[in-house]
């Protein structure tokens, strides 16, 4: 019995020390081939599933997805992908291509939600003063030639024309790493130590 007391003690103490809130990297890849890298956040209360997953984009405001959400940006991001592969094969056939944009539709309307604001050391915070916005994909030839995945915000200002603003590139090995990452956010999330740690002390104190 003292064992089994002195464990739960130690166990929570060592969840004590981290936020309430699990916030676990499920991934960080190359998005761009030796420029740019991604890391990818699953984030939330629960020990069985998380409530939402951080983009942290290195070039613009991150973005959040909402577990309701997931499947569609999913299936999306995959069609994309597709199309992205099939398109940049034919610009390979062709040459000679570039500073080249072509929107890649969506079935649906695809929402996120995107924080604008100054202040980025909490995740949490920034997630509840986030805002929804409509993503989109649009495929990319640089001005070398080079296809890239472009991921796109929509802003709709005011009485103005919406327009897009980039959030994020991908080439052709970063956008199957970020489709993997995404397919496989709640296998990580419950593998994570910490939230395996959750699992185990609400389970002690049964």
């Amino acid at each position: 019995m003292k064992t089994k007391f002195f464990i739960l003690i130690c166990l929570i103490f060592v969840n004590w020390s981290f936020c309430y809130a699990h916030k676990v990297k499920i991934g960080r890849f190359e998005i761009v081939q030796d420029k740019y890298r991604m890391s990818i956040y699953a984030c939330g209360d629960n020990f069985e599933y998380w409530d939402y997953i951080y983009i942290d984009s290195p070039w613009l405001e991150p973005i959040f997805i909402e577990r309701k959400s997931l499947n569609n940006f999913l299936s999306y991001t995959i069609k994309a992908a597709e199309i992205y592969k099939q398109w940049t094969s034919e610009i390979e056939k062709n040459g000679n291509v570039s500073n080249f944009h072509k929107h890649i539709e969506a079935p649906t309307d695809v929402m996120v939600l995107e924080y604008s604001g100054n202040y980025t050391k909490s995740i949490d915070i920034m997630y509840e003063k986030a805002c929804p916005i409509k993503l989109s994909y649009d495929f990319f030839v640089n001005a070398i030639g080079e296809t890239l995945l472009e991921c796109n915000v929509v802003m709709t200002s005011y009485n103005q024309t919406p327009y897009n603003r980039i959030s994020f590139y991908l080439d052709s090995v970063g956008v199957d790493d970020f489709i993997y990452v995404l397919e496989h956010a709640t296998e990580r999330y419950i593998e994570n130590p910490n939230v395996k740690t959750d699992k185990l002390l609400d389970f002690l104190s049964k």
